[in-house]
């Protein structure tokens, strides 16, 4: 099945945030691919609207969200949601996983790190 924009998808992502300047959205499957073909949804996407500055950054935040979204978030038949804006001077990426649980902050464990041994 391949990733497809859809004005849905739009205004489903408008509600989280105001809009302006440019955006683009679309919905991907939930797949082992997924990952590598959302990364290149952002870079073709910023390379059409001038955006490479960054380039680099945006295709790690993108691996890195859509591989957790993959993974953790969206259950079997849902679909993930990458939203890419530039914002005068500022980009956003944006993942949704569909997944019908909350996000929690966890606190950290207490216990030390070990230290390493040093070689002579």
């Amino acid at each position: 099945m391949a990733s497809r924009s859809t004005n849905k998808a739009n205004n489903a992502a408008q509600d989280l945030l105001p809009v302006t300047g440019r955006h683009r959205t679309v919905l991907f499957p939930r797949r082992r691919t997924t990952p590598r073909t959302a990364r290149n949804f952002v870079v073709a996407t910023l390379t059409e609207w001038g955006e490479t500055s960054r380039l680099d950054d945006m295709r790690l935040c993108t691996s890195e969200l859509v591989s957790n979204a993959v993974l953790h978030g969206a259950p079997m038949g849902r679909l993930i949601l990458v939203r890419v804006e530039s914002l005068n001077d500022r980009l956003r990426i944006e993942v949704h996983d569909g997944g019908d649980s909350t996000v929690t902050q966890r606190v950290p464990d207490e216990s030390p790190v070990p230290a390493r041994a040093a070689r002579y």
